[in-house]
C-alpha cells in the first residue's frame, strides 16, 4: 500500500517500505547521452580533396634535414651538447604511456606558418593552397588518419600510432588582430637564400635581419617557408632545434625552417620536423651505427637513413645484421614514410605537456569575428519517440561561444531562449527543432526536421470517477461536531453521552456502470490526532446487500501517521477489489486510551435537508453496540432527521495497464552547487509525474515538482533521495535514485616564478581533497586540458587559474596564481675585432662569477679574460654564471692575411675604417679595382680607383666582407667588418 498526496508538505514514509522499495542503479536507470556533458570539437581540417594516397613528392627521397647538425652546433656552443644527449636518451629509454587518457582534439597546438620571399623569385611566396595541402598532410599524420598508414609492414611488428596530437591555424596576430590569411604571414626580403652551412641558419627568424619576426614562442608553433637550397632540386628540405623535458632551445631560434620547394613539395617533411620539434632525433640517432640510435625499443636498429641502402621501400631491407629497417617511420628519410611507433607518440605528447605545456594554453587559435556554429543534442538517443505530456531535455552544443539562444520547437511546445531548455510536449504530432545560436559576429541556424515523435498515451490509462456529492458551488462540504457527544461527523467521535453511540464505522454506497477495479480514494482529511502514536483507520470496499455494506472485497489500513490533515489525501489499495454496480466504501475507527482523533469532509447537510437544497443521503454509520462488531449500520437520520449527507469522496475506478517509473538522470554524484538533470519520460502508462527530493535516509521531503523533467540543484553536503512516482490508470510506480552531494575538491595550490628570464616558473597542487567518492583528481591551468599528473613546469610569466577537478558536476576549485617575470643575467663581453694572422687579442666577459669559454666545443679557459691567437676567423663563446644564473655570449674575432698578395710598401695601401660603418676607404696610388663580396661569396659591389676612393656601404647589412684588390694583375684581400 502507498499513500501518495498531491499537497505542499508531504509524508513518505510508507513509500519507502512498498511502492519504491526498488532502487535504481546505473545499469537498471538508463542515462542520458553524453549531451550532458561538454564535449571538445575536433577542430576541422582545412578544405582539401580527398586523397587515398599522399600526393607530390616523398618525403625525404634525395633530400635531406638538418636539424640534428644544427641542434649539435647549438648545444655545444653552450657547453650543453653532452647533457642534451644523456638527458634525451634518459628520457626515451624510460618513455611510459601517456597519461591521463588521451582525448582526441584536445592537445591542440597553435601554427603560425612565415612565408620569407624574395619578390624577384615568385615561386618562394608559395600558395595558400600548397599550405594548406601541408598543414593538412600534418593533422592526419599526428591523428593516425594518413589513409597510407595501411602500408606499415605489420608483419615485422611496425604498428602505427595515433599521436593523438592536433594542430590549429592561428586566427590573429599578437596584438589580437585578425589575420587576413589564417594562419600565415608574408614578409619579402633581400636575401637570395638562406645558407644554412654560413651561419645564416635563423637569419629568417627575425625582422632585423631581413626575415620575418618570430611569434612568442610559448603560444605559437613558428614555420618559416624560405629558400635554404638556393633553388637546388636537391639538399636540405628543413631543420628544427629539438627540446628535452629539461632544455628548450633559444627563444629567438627555436621553431621549423622548411625550404619553399623541397620541404613544400615532398611530403612528410613538416611532419619529420615536428617530430624534431616535439623531441625526436632521427631512427638511426646520431651515431651511424648499429649499438646507439633513437633511444626507442620499438624503432629497431639502423645504420643512417633507408635511402642511403638498397632496399629502402622494397619490402625488405636491412642495415644492421638481420635487422628489419623501419623505413616507414616519419623520422627515417625514405619515400614511404607512414608512421610514428607508439614511444615515439608517447614522447611527444610529454614533451607537449611538459617542456612545451605553454602551448596547450594557447589562444592563437581562438575563433575571431566569428559567428557560432549552431549544433544541440537531447538526452533521449534518436529517435525520440515520447507519449503526450513527456518532455525532452535539450543541450546546447554550439561552438565559438555564442551568447543568446533561439529554440523553436515546432508548435509541439513554447519556444525558448535559455541555453539548455527542457521542452515538455502536450500535442500529437511530429516536430521539427531548430535552435538558432547568436553572438556579436552573427548567427547560425541548426534543424532537425522531424526530430522528436509525440504519440497518445497508452489506452485505458485514464480513471473514472465515483461521487456522490456535486462540486463546489453546487454544494458545499463540512464537518460537524457532536453537541451533546464528543468528536466529529464523519469522524471518530459519539454523538449522545451513551456508550452505544460511539460510531465505529462510516459507509458510503457508490455504483460501477461496469466491470472495473476501485483503485484510489480521495478524501479532504480535517483532523489527523495520531495520540496513541500508532492510530490507523481501517479501509475496506464491501459488495452491496440489501443497500447496506455487505460482503467485505478487500481491507487495507491508513495509518493516521501518514494522513495530513488540511489536504485533499489520495489512498491506493494495495490489492485493488473488482465491482460491478452498487458497492460500498467503510471507514473504521479504533477507540482507546489516549483516544484518536480523525475528521474527514461530507456535504454540507444544508444542501439535502431542504435549509438551502434537497438531496439524498447515502452515508451510513455503525453504532449500537459496544464494540465495532456488535452494532448495526443506520442512516445517519436515524440520528437526527436533519442530518442529509453524503462522504466528499472520490472513488477512482480503472481497468487500465500498470504504470512503470523509470528515469533518465545525468548523474548520481556531484559537488555542492552542481546540478543533476533528470527525466521520466521513459516510464510507461503514465499519464502524470510527480518528483520529490528527499534526505538519505527518508525522514523529511525538500521539495516537490510535477513536470516531466526538471533540472534539480543541489547547495550542501548531503546524501539525497530523487522520487519519481508516474501515475497512470489510478495506480502509481515509484523508484528513487540516491545522490550523493560532496564538498568540492580542493587542494594546497604553488606556484614558483620564473627565474634567470627563463619559462621555468612552476604550479603545483599538493594534499587534494574533497570531491565526488572515490575520487580520481585531474588538474588543469586552462579548464580543457586536464592531466592526471598535479605538476606544471616550464611555465613563462603571467596569469594562470589552476584547476583541480573529480567527476561530477560542478566538482572543480579554481585558485588563480600569477608567476612574475625575472631578468636573465647581465652579461658583457669585448667587442669583437679584427687582426693581422699571427697576432693575439685578449677578450673578457663579465657579470657573473664563472666563466667557461669555448671555441666550438672545446673549452680554452675558466677565467673572466683569455688570450688568444686565431689562425682563421673564429667565434668565441663563454658561459657566463652567477652561482644561480647562466648566460652565453661570443665575440667574433676577424683574422686578415695583413698585405696578403700586395706590397703595401710598394703600393702604399692603407683600409679604413676597420670595423666600418657607413663609408670604407681605400687609399692606394696606383690605379686599381676592387670587389667587395659578403660572407656567402657574392658580389655586393665593386668599382675603380686611383689614390683616396670612398666606397658607400651604408646599403649593406652588418657581417663579415671580402674586399678583393687588384693591382696591376695582382690581387690581394682584406676581411674587413660592417657593423
Amino acid at each position: 500500500m502507498k499513500k501518495h498526496y498531491f499537497v505542499a508538505v508531504v509524508l513518505l514514509m510508507a513509500i519507502a517500505k512498498n511502492a519504491l522499495a526498488q532502487e535504481p542503479t546505473m545499469n537498471s536507470v538508463s542515462r542520458p547521452p553524453q549531451a550532458i556533458k561538454s564535449i571538445s570539437n575536433l577542430p576541422a581540417l582545412a578544405q582539401k580533396a580527398v586523397k587515398t594516397q599522399k600526393e607530390s613528392g616523398r618525403g625525404f627521397s634525395n633530400n635531406s634535414c638538418a636539424s640534428y647538425e644544427l641542434t649539435k652546433k647549438y648545444y655545444e656552443s653552450i657547453g650543453k651538447w653532452e647533457e642534451f644527449n644523456k638527458t634525451y636518451l634518459e628520457e626515451a629509454s624510460k618513455t611510459k604511456p601517456y597519461k591521463p587518457e588521451k582525448t582526441p582534439g584536445v592537445n591542440t597546438i597553435a601554427v603560425i606558418f612565415h612565408v620569407v620571399h624574395n619578390p624577384n623569385n615568385p615561386a618562394e611566396n608559395v600558395s595558400n593552397a600548397l599550405i594548406m595541402q601541408v598543414f593538412n598532410d600534418l593533422q592526419e599524420d599526428f591523428q593516425l588518419l594518413n589513409q597510407d598508414a595501411a602500408n606499415a609492414r605489420t608483419n615485422f611488428g611496425f604498428i602505427p600510432a595515433d599521436v593523438n596530437i592536433n594542430f590549429c591555424l592561428a586566427t590573429k596576430n599578437a596584438a589580437g588582430v585578425p589575420l587576413a590569411e589564417q594562419g600565415v604571414v608574408r614578409v619579402s626580403t633581400n636575401e637570395d637564400y638562406y645558407n644554412h652551412n654560413g651561419g645564416e641558419e635563423n637569419k629568417m627568424k627575425a625582422s632585423a635581419t631581413g626575415g620575418s619576426q618570430i611569434w612568442d614562442r610559448n603560444k605559437y608553433l613558428n614555420v618559416w617557408i624560405c629558400d635554404i637550397s638556393n633553388g637546388a632540386n636537391s639538399g636540405t628540405a628543413g631543420y628544427a632545434y629539438r627540446p628535452t623535458n629539461s632544455m628548450l632551445p633559444a627563444s629567438s631560434i627555436d621553431g621549423i625552417v622548411l625550404d619553399y620547394n623541397l620541404g613544400m613539395n615532398n611530403d612528410n617533411v613538416l611532419t619529420h620536423e615536428v617530430g624534431h620539434y616535439l623531441g625526436l632525433d632521427h631512427t638511426w640517432g646520431g651515431s651511424g651505427s648499429c649499438n646507439l640510435d633513437d633511444g626507442f625499443n620499438d624503432t629497431p636498429n639502423t645504420a643512417g637513413p633507408s635511402f642511403n641502402y638498397g632496399g629502402s621501400c622494397s619490402g625488405n631491407q636491412t642495415t644492421c645484421g638481420n635487422t628489419q629497417v623501419q623505413y616507414e617511420n616519419y623520422m627515417d628519410y625514405s619515400n614511404c614514410t607512414v608512421m610514428f611507433s607508439q614511444l615515439q607518440a608517447n614522447y611527444m605528447l610529454n614533451t607537449l605537456t611538459g617542456a612545451r605545456g605553454s602551448l596547450l594554453l594557447s589562444p592563437g587559435c581562438d575563433p575571431t569575428n566569428t559567428p557560432p556554429v549552431a549544433d544541440f543534442t537531447a538526452d533521449i538517443s534518436s529517435p525520440i519517440i515520447i507519449p503526450v505530456g513527456a518532455a525532452v531535455n535539450f543541450f546546447d552544443a554550439s561552438t565559438n561561444v555564442p551568447t543568446s539562444w533561439s529554440w523553436n520547437f515546432g508548435g509541439g511546445a513554447p519556444n525558448s531562449n535559455v541555453q539548455n531548455p527542457t521542452a515538455v510536449f502536450n500535442a500529437l504530432g511530429t516536430y521539427t527543432v531548430s535552435l538558432t545560436a547568436t553572438n556579436a559576429f552573427g548567427s547560425d541556424t541548426e534543424t532537425k526536421v522531424a526530430f522528436v515523435e509525440v504519440v497518445g498515451a497508452a489506452p485505458g490509462i485514464a480513471c473514472d470517477t465515483l461521487r456522490n456529492y456535486l462540486p463546489q458551488p453546487s454544494e458545499d462540504y463540512a464537518y460537524y461536531n457532536w453537541s451533546t457527544g464528543w468528536g466529529f461527523i464523519p469522524g471518530t467521535g459519539r454523538f449522545s453521552s451513551t456508550n452505544t453511540s460511539l460510531i465505529y464505522q462510516i459507509a458510503d454506497k457508490y455504483t460501477a456502470p461496469a466491470s472495473t477495479q476501485v483503485r484510489r480514494l480521495r478524501l479532504p482529511i480535517v483532523k489527523a490526532v495520531n495520540s496513541t502514536g500508532s492510530g490507523l483507520v481501517k479501509i475496506r470496499v464491501h459488495q452491496d446487500n440489501a443497500n447496506n455494506p455487505g460482503n467485505v472485497l478487500v481491507t487495507d489500513t491508513f495509518l493516521i501517521a501518514d494522513m495530513n490533515a488540511g489536504y485533499f489525501n489520495e489512498f491506493d489499495f494495495t490489492n485493488p477489489p473488482t465491482v460491478t454496480g452498487n458497492f460500498w466504501v467503510s471507514f473504521e475507527f479504533n477507540y482507546g486510551s489516549p483516544q484518536d482523533s480523525v475528521a474527514f469532509l461530507c456535504v454540507n447537510i444544508n444542501y439535502r435537508n431542504g435549509t438551502i437544497a434537497n438531496g439524498p443521503s447515502t452515508m451510513l454509520c455503525y453504532y449500537g453496540g459496544l464494540t465495532n462488531t456488535t452494532g448495526t449500520w443506520h442512516p445517519t437520520t436515524d440520528i437526527n432527521p436533519i442530518i442529509k449527507t453524503s462522504l466528499w469522496m472520490d472513488v477512482l475506478t480503472s481497468n487500465g495497464p500498470n504504470p512503470t517509473a523509470n528515469f533518465t538522470f545525468s548523474e548520481s554524484a556531484i559537488c555542492t552547487g552542481g546540478q543533476i538533470t533528470v527525466n521520466g519520460a521513459s516510464s510507461t502508462n503514465t499519464n502524470s509525474y510527480l518528483w520529490y527530493v528527499t534526505d538519505d535516509p527518508f525522514t523529511t521531503v525538500i521539495s516537490t515538482h510535477s513536470t516531466p523533467a526538471i533540472t534539480l540543484a543541489f547547495n550542501q553536503v548531503a546524501n539525497r533521495r530523487i522520487y519519481l512516482f508516474a501515475d497512470g490508470s489510478c495506480k502509481t510506480s515509484g523508484v528513487y535514485l540516491p545522490v550523493t552531494i560532496s564538498a568540492k575538491p580542493s587542494a594546497t595550490c604553488t606556484k614558483t616564478n620564473t627565474s634567470c628570464g627563463l619559462n621555468n616558473g612552476t604550479i603545483v597542487f599538493t594534499n587534494p581533497t574533497g570531491g565526488t567518492p572515490n575520487p580520481t583528481y585531474e588538474y588543469s591551468l586552462d579548464g580543457v586540458n586536464y592531466q592526471a599528473s598535479p605538476n606544471f613546469g616550464n611555465l613563462p610569466s603571467g596569469n594562470y587559474v589552476a584547476r583541480v577537478r573529480t567527476a561530477g558536476s560542478n566538482c572543480v576549485q579554481s585558485y588563480s596564481r600569477t608567476i612574475t617575470a625575472s631578468t636573465e643575467l647581465a652579461v658583457t663581453i669585448t667587442p669583437g675585432t679584427t687582426i693581422c694572422a699571427g697576432e693575439s687579442v685578449t677578450i673578457t666577459a663579465g657579470g657573473g662569477t664563472t666563466y667557461t669559454w669555448y671555441d666550438g666545443p672545446s673549452v680554452i679557459g675558466n677565467t673572466a679574460s683569455i688570450t688568444v691567437t686565431p689562425g682563421a676567423t673564429s667565434q668565441y663563446t663563454c658561459l657566463v654564471s652567477d652561482g644561480t644564473c647562466e648566460a652565453v655570449v661570443s665575440a667574433n674575432i676577424i683574422v686578415n692575411n695583413c698585405g696578403a698578395g700586395i706590397n703595401e710598401t710598394m703600393f702604399n695601401a692603407v683600409v679604413y675604417p676597420n670595423p666600418m660603418h657607413d663609408l670604407l676607404t681605400i687609399d692606394l696610388a696606383n690605379a686599381f679595382s676592387f670587389e667587395l663580396l659578403d660572407a656567402r661569396g657574392r658580389l655586393v659591389q665593386f668599382g675603380k680607383g686611383m689614390g683616396k676612393t670612398h666606397v658607400n656601404t651604408q646599403a649593406l647589412s652588418a657581417g663579415v666582407y671580402s674586399l678583393r684588390i687588384t693591382v696591376n694583375g695582382q690581387q690581394g684581400v682584406f676581411k674587413v667588418i660592417k657593423e
